[in-house]
């Protein structure tokens, strides 16, 4: 394996475990303090993953779009989805604390924390598709 496809693995395996993992741990423990302060780490673990999943895929992948593919697109979208609302839930937070509805609920955090979980299954499932 070449070392630009190696690194970026390493980066986007290590950048989503964090991501996901203190993604399910703020949907256990909800919107405290501190659940709130893993944020911009959080955010950023997002973005590493984010990036290094597009360059293994510029790099991995071929021009065709299969059906493995396809099931590794949606993974990403799924990824997608989750960051963006982890960011509208920061961002509803940080507006109004004492009342956004959805958004300021724990269950916002279970979605992200299942929208996250959809993107390991593509990345998994893609590999034996």
């Amino acid at each position: 394996m070449d070392l630009v496809p190696a690194t970026a693995l390493v980066i986007h395996i290590a950048s989503a475990m964090f991501w996901g993992g203190t993604t399910l741990v703020q949907a256990r423990l909800g919107n405290t303090p501190q659940m709130r302060s893993l944020f911009a780490p959080q955010i950023g673990a997002a973005v590493l993953a984010i990036l290094s999943g597009a360059v293994l895929w510029s790099t991995l992948r071929g021009g065709s779009f299969v059906a493995s593919d396809r099931v590794l697109a949606l993974g990403s979208a799924a990824a997608l989805i989750a960051a963006i609302l982890q960011i509208l839930i920061e961002w509803a937070l940080r507006a109004k604390p004492e009342g956004l509805g959805f958004l300021r609920s724990t269950s916002a955090r279970r979605v992200v924390g299942g929208l996250i979980g959809i993107a390991v299954l593509g990345m998994a499932l893609w590999r034996v598709l």
